[in-house]
């Protein structure tokens, strides 16, 4: 009888042994996978410059130590370097290595107009030039600038209907600026093109006969092959195609589209919509929230929809890992895609 006894307490032994390892092992897999998961940078949201307080003034400085008044469109030059249009701070700022503010300086304009007054979008190109939009007042009409800091180079162009420009966007052929407007559809639509150190602005007919009037483009994105993205106020998303025919891109549908980046080769879109940070993976006509407002209006920094995003602009940096956006809370971000 004993013998039976400990014959069954040893299988006992050997199942609750087995048991427990097998679960420790199940343990150590999920806590192993949870710590990769963890040390994962995808969609790491992090805040670069400026302070989620109101603030009426601009203070240069580093990192939260500088402030912004109304940060709006944002730019990366081929330095890396990022520029962001100040609204109500009527200025164009400078970031260095994604911590130093510092305000860029312009010449006196030739009619004593402050110069930048409300700029709204920014493209940077790669021989330097600064080009940005700005609305205008009763003192001038709406206008596309572009200014090389540090010379004497500046061109102002008007815009010709005196609709304010919603958009620009840097072609990535050449040195050259996109930029859509305000104007209303009416039997057909421009876009412009600018040459920064030149004075005129190109304008470039978009044939509109499947978007419909009472309708305008809000943001525009360029591609390589002559591809550009192009967004309507209707919150609808086009693809203007190398032979120039503008495509209702299915599926796709913004609830209050602000910003748009385009990779170079035209696969991937990323806009700034209603405060969400949305991934569009054009050859599946998916969209996919990658962040976005959480409710707590804190602004506080984490990864992916466990940060507190309210996006405006977005632009991709040169290698296309890391998206930079300005954010309502006066601050400058960063989400990192890979």
């Amino acid at each position: 009888m004993k013998n039976i006894i400990a014959f069954v307490t040893g299988i006992l032994f050997v199942l609750l042994f087995t048991t427990c390892t097998k679960e420790r092992l199940n343990d150590l897999s999920v806590a192993s996978g949870k710590k990769a998961a963890a040390g994962s940078t995808q969609y790491t949201v992090t805040t670069l410059a400026g302070a989620f307080v109101p603030s009426e003034d601009e203070h240069d400085g580093v990192g939260r130590g500088a402030s912004f008044f109304e940060p709006n469109g944002i730019a990366v030059a081929q330095n890396g370097d990022l520029y962001v249009a100040d609204i109500n701070g009527n200025s164009i700022r400078r970031i260095v290595k994604d911590s130093v503010v510092s305000t860029v300086q312009f010449p006196t304009s030739g009619v004593g107009n402050q110069v930048p007054f409300a700029p709204f979008e920014i493209a940077v190109s790669t021989d330097g030039y600064i080009t940005f939009t700005q609305n205008g007042d009763f003192r001038s009409a709406p206008s596309v600038i572009s200014y090389k800091p540090n010379t004497d180079i500046y061109k102002e162009r008007s815009s010709p209907d005196g609709s304010a420009f919603s958009s620009v966007s840097l072609d990535p052929h050449f040195n050259l600026v996109w930029v859509c407007s305000s104007q209303v559809f009416t039997n057909s639509y421009q876009i412009y093109k600018v040459d920064p150190p030149k004075q005129q602005l190109y304008p470039k007919l978009v044939a509109i006969d499947n978007v419909g009037q009472d309708v305008s483009f809000v943001a525009i994105s360029a591609c390589l092959n002559n591809i550009k993205y192009l967004a309507t106020s209707k919150n609808t998303l086009y693809k203007f195609t190398s032979d120039q025919q503008l495509v209702l891109i299915p599926n796709i549908h913004f609830d209050s589209i602000m910003g748009m980046a385009a990779t170079k080769d035209a696969s991937t879109i990323y806009v700034a919509d209603d405060g969400y940070i949305k991934r569009i993976d054009v050859a599946t006509g998916t969209m996919t929230t990658i962040a976005g407002p959480d409710g707590s209006n804190t602004q506080k920094d984490g990864v992916g929809m466990a940060a507190d995003v309210s996006a405006i602009r977005v632009a991709l940096s040169n290698d296309e890992k890391t998206l930079y956006f300005t954010n309502y809370g006066f601050i400058i971000r960063k989400i990192t895609l890979m």
